[in-house]
């Protein structure tokens, strides 16, 4: 994955893929993938998460790829450079992580929204 940039309160779908060390895709069924960011690069544990989102439902598992939508009120966080990783772990325990990459949220000016 990459940089994730988005405007405070905005709404985004974040794609992810997990591929194994040949490169094939990894069979999403029967697991969990957890999307976590924080503003500590390398922290001792989740408590201090502004953002956490896990999924086990996948539309087409046996891809590898994982859509899901990040909504207006997950991403009214202040604005920030946070860090993020993704993760799956399978029905049997194996975790595969994606590399943590930042996860900017810049200040909006527009504040209404009706």
């Amino acid at each position: 994955m990459a940089e994730i940039d988005i405007v405070r309160g905005d709404t985004r779908v974040i794609t992810a893929t997990f591929l194994d060390s040949a490169g094939d895709p990894i069979n999403l069924s029967g697991g969990e993938v957890f999307f976590t960011v924080n503003a500590d690069s390398e922290p001792t544990d989740d408590t201090e998460a502004v953002i956490q989102k896990d999924i086990s439902s996948f539309s087409t598992p046996t891809t590898g790829v994982l859509s899901f939508t990040l909504s207006a009120s997950d991403t009214n966080i202040t604005p920030a450079t946070y860090w993020y990783d993704v993760q799956f772990v399978s029905g049997a325990g194996v975790v595969t992580s994606l590399p943590k990459d930042k996860f900017i949220i810049r200040s909006d000016i527009t504040r209404r929204t009706a």
